[in-house]
């Protein structure tokens, strides 16, 4: 199989029964919060960014680690706010960037 276009990847959701819940993964600077938003436009879909639950600088650990989990990002707060999303179809919290694609 070749390489498929954003709009390929929106036909095959599209296609699906139900998509419940959709997860990007993905290397840094690879385009997850671009798919994402175009998604979210072109399926009339909601998305929660985990970027969007990252702590200010200012409050990250001194003896941070590059490596899992981030002593960083919110991730009770994320968590909470995508399956509030699954569930009742809206997040639970606005992230501190305050961005939340809705559709």
């Amino acid at each position: 199989m070749g390489y498929e276009t954003f709009d390929d990847i929106a036909e095959r959701i599209r296609d699906l029964a139900a998509p419940g819940l959709i997860a990007i993964d993905g290397l840094p600077v690879s385009g997850k919060s671009t798919l994402a938003d175009f998604l979210s436009k072109r399926l009339e879909l909601d998305a929660v960014y985990l970027d969007d639950f990252v702590l200010p600088e200012r409050l990250w650990p001194a003896d941070r680690q590059p490596a899992f989990p981030f002593g960083y990002i919110r991730y009770a707060d994320f968590m909470a706010a995508v399956v509030s999303l699954a569930t009742s179809g809206a997040p639970s919290s606005t992230p501190s960037t305050g961005r939340v694609a809705t559709s």
